[in-house]
């Protein structure tokens, strides 16, 4: 497939996908570089100064490029929000909704710790589901603390709720995505200012 863009340093195309790859991973949190992220998003500075060290002498005509590319194949899983970007809801038949104030994941405290510290995002999906309703929530972080089987310490495998606040997130423009099922929605990810996390006594749910 031929680009239909100049460029400088990527007279390979092989070179071009490589650091368009390189941002799609970067911003569907593929590649762990959490250092880079403020407050779900990411200064475009910052991107081209990660490129830059995959691929240097990376100019900056050439990061437009990529940039303007992979917004117009709409593929590279972001957009671009004045001096960030910030990463698209994922493709699905879900639609944009408005979700209640308050939201829940059931987890563990190993997940919660990790999204208290970085935030709320999914390492396999494009997406994290949450629910409106407590009671599953609660159910299901107790299965996930009874299947935790490779962690060996109880109190990392404890059940917990992370609750989220849902009306500040969408104050500030984050987007739910609604399906069939009413209680359940789908969001890219959540920065910890929206976060708290609740334990839940034994016997509760």
């Amino acid at each position: 497939m031929n680009i239909p863009v100049n460029r400088t340093y990527f007279k390979d195309p092989k070179h071009f996908y490589t650091a368009s790859h390189i941002i799609h991973a970067l911003m569907t949190y593929k590649a762990k570089r959490d250092d880079l992220w403020v407050d779900g998003k990411v200064p475009i500075e910052s991107i081209y100064a990660y490129l830059a060290e995959q691929h240097p002498p990376l100019s900056y005509l050439d990061f437009e490029h990529i940039v303007e590319l992979d917004l117009r194949q709409e593929r590279g899983g972001f957009r671009v929000l004045g001096d960030y970007l910030i990463p698209t809801q994922p493709t699905t038949v879900d639609k944009p909704i408005e979700a209640p104030d308050t939201l829940y994941l059931g987890s563990i405290r190993r997940v919660s710790t990790s999204a208290i510290n970085n935030g709320l995002k999914s390492r396999t999906k494009d997406y994290v589901l949450l629910t409106s309703d407590k009671n599953i929530a609660t159910l299901r972080a107790k299965q996930f603390s009874k299947t935790s089987f490779s962690i060996d310490d109880p109190a990392e495998k404890a059940p917990v709720l992370i609750t989220v606040d849902a009306r500040a997130a969408q104050a500030e423009s984050i987007v739910f995505l609604g399906g069939e099922k009413k209680h359940l929605y789908k969001v890219s990810y959540l920065s910890n200012r929206f976060l708290s996390v609740e334990e839940i006594p034994f016997g509760e749910g």
